[in-house]
């Protein structure tokens, strides 16, 4: 049975447009009730800041360096243990470094209310 029969595709959309709208107003309005709130919050200063970004740049480089050795074709053995190795070393050397690049300079807290921070991942403790 098709959603909205006998309505074109404009109206379709525009129908699935209201129902969106409407649930994403339930959705605020009941985060709106709860007490408290996440947020992202800056937790190093510029010469921090500044290392992180020359740290972050030299292990593009090295990463970079790496997979252009790597991949030369006197590296291959057995191809199949080759592809294999291949798809570990990109796992662990490049996408889980990746993943938490840019989240490193800042950190998620909940706030419970306008006076009291609770940091959960890097940062200090606010009163």
């Amino acid at each position: 049975m098709p959603a909205f029969p006998g309505l074109s595709m404009s109206q379709k959309m525009q129908a699935v447009t209201v129902k969106m709208q409407a649930i994403s107003q339930k959705v605020q309005a009941v985060w709106s009730q709860w007490p408290f709130h996440v947020e992202h919050l800056k937790v190093m200063n510029k010469q921090q800041e500044r290392s992180y970004t020359l740290l972050v740049a030299l292990w593009i480089g090295a990463n970079l360096y790496f997979w252009i050795w790597w991949l030369q074709g006197s590296h291959i053995g057995n191809p199949v243990l080759y592809g294999l190795m291949c798809l570990s070393l990109l796992y662990e050397g490049t996408v889980l470094v990746q993943i938490s690049l840019p989240f490193t300079p800042f950190t998620w807290a909940i706030c419970a209310n306008q006076n009291r921070w609770i940091p959960i991942l890097l940062g200090k403790h606010r009163s």
